[in-house]
């Protein structure tokens, strides 16, 4: 789908423009398209995961609403950190601040207001009644290009039709010492790395890039690395595994816990240092734990029981520290559990 009938499928959809005209008349339509091109080059470079609430507003005359503000270019906007904004074109200018005592019933008559509020999009009509928008598949936001979302919808599909019973074809070719699926082979991290990176590559429609082993500095690699067309944001991926290999190694019990723990504060490190290298994009950070853990086995072990084979299935693995409520860029953990073939 091209990005014309996108737009026009949008429309169609909500026939929001349409109550905007009625509401608003010519002058608002106008305003109204001013506006929401402007909110597609705003949402290229601001990252919607770390706010709550957004308002833009377009004023129909030459009333300015913002009496306290400062002015922002749209590459500078990657630089807002606080979890509210709001943002009123003036003459093709940004003029921004906090919206936290920004009341939008007060100036709906004179002006196009927009709102995103915990995922929720909705434009303010002149009587202050709002119109809100349905939800767009794979999109935070109609006027973003897929991207996070995106990549969320495919970890649930590759996690859920792929992983889980070992569809992938790299998974059941190279991933086991048998085809029960009970112990990984020897040095998996590069088998489970590669099954998820092809899957990604595969179905990720808007990527500029998706790659792996891509060094965050001279000496860090992050196991993939994705970037998207037409906007600054970019998804590191570690990916890690418990439960036992033919090796004999593997990590059960305590040890398990401390190993996905070690690959979270492993992708702080990676954010961190990538915010310091590439201060211009917006990333954000994913652990993608392959959990193979079985109760009972060893190394040698080629059959299980279904009790102890789904063992583990249920058992969430919290990080400490929390990161994905303590940071900003750091998504929820990834546990990908992967079933094992029983023998009753």
């Amino acid at each position: 789908m091209t990005e014309i009938e996108e737009i026009l499928k949008e429309y169609a959809d909500n026939l929001y423009v349409a109550k905007m005209i009625d509401s608003y008349g010519a002058d608002g339509e106008n305003k109204l398209n001013e506006l929401t091109q402007k909110l597609r080059e705003i949402y290229a470079v601001l990252d919607l995961r770390r706010l709550q609430i957004v308002y833009v507003v377009n004023s129909l005359d030459s009333n300015e609403f913002l009496k306290d503000y400062t002015e922002y270019s749209l590459k500078e906007l990657v630089s807002w950190d606080k979890d509210t904004i709001i943002i009123e074109i003036t003459n093709g200018k940004l003029r921004v601040n906090e919206a936290n005592s920004f009341e939008p019933i007060k100036v709906c008559a004179k002006a196009i207001v927009y709102e995103f509020r915990d995922y929720i999009e909705s434009f303010y009509l002149s009587n202050g009644a709002k119109d809100i928008l349905s939800k767009l598949e794979g999109r935070d936001s109609y006027y973003l290009r897929p991207s996070y979302k995106e990549l969320d919808e495919a970890l649930s599909q590759y996690k859920f039709r792929e992983a889980r019973t070992s569809s992938c074809l790299i998974l059941r070719q190279r991933a086991w010492t048998n085809e029960n699926r009970v112990i990984l082979n020897a040095r998996p991290e590069w088998i489970l790395r590669d099954s998820l990176f092809q899957f990604l590559k595969s179905n990720l429609r808007n990527f500029r890039e998706v790659l792996r082993e891509q060094n965050v500095d001279e000496k860090k690699p992050i196991d993939i690395k994705i970037s998207w067309n037409y906007s600054n944001r970019v998804a590191l991926i570690e990916v890690k595994w418990i439960g036992m290999s033919g090796s004999g190694h593997g990590y059960i019990g305590s040890q398990a816990k401390n190993r996905v723990n070690e690959g979270a504060n492993q992708l702080v490190e990676y954010l961190n240092l990538f915010n310091t290298e590439s201060p211009d994009q917006n990333t954000r950070g994913y652990l993608v734990t392959f959990d193979a853990r079985r109760e009972g086995v060893n190394k040698k072990s080629t059959e299980v029981t279904r009790e102890n084979g789904f063992f583990f299935k249920e058992d969430e693995i919290v990080l400490s520290p929390d990161y994905p409520n303590e940071r900003n860029d750091f998504e929820p953990h990834v546990r990908v559990f992967l079933e094992p073939k029983c023998q009753n």
